[in-house]
């Protein structure tokens, strides 16, 4: 079973997620963070329609984003969305992945497509 899963929208990277608090032995998770991780995994969750994956997994992503952003920052949110939603049972499993960096031109939407398969 392969299941394709798809979110549009702006990427928030793992560089802009928290900010420190004043005492600095705090780190706390932004906003703006907060509500992309949120929105990965409720939309993630519908588009699976209850498919889940216990055991490892082959993840194919590819992620359409302005150059000067790092596409490996975006696969943090992306797997612990996976998770949280209940598609995978740990993104420890996540045993082989590839990322496929494709460049925003003008006027594109930023977008993730992902791949998840059983890990044979």
């Amino acid at each position: 079973m392969k299941l394709y899963l798809q979110y549009t929208g702006e990427l928030i990277s793992k560089n802009n997620w928290h900010t420190i608090a004043k005492n600095r032995k705090q780190i706390i998770l932004t906003g703006k963070y907060r509500k992309f991780k949120k929105d990965l995994e409720l939309i993630f969750r519908s588009q699976a329609k209850k498919q889940a994956f216990t055991g490892p997994v082959r993840i194919d992503l590819i992620i359409n984003i302005k150059s000067n952003k790092d596409a490996q920052n975006i696969e943090m949110p992306v797997f612990d969305a996976l998770e949280k939603a209940g598609i995978i049972d740990n993104d420890k499993n996540i045993f082989y992945h590839t990322c496929f960096k494709q460049v925003k031109q003008k006027g594109e939407q930023e977008f993730v497509k992902l791949a998840i398969e059983e890990f044979k």
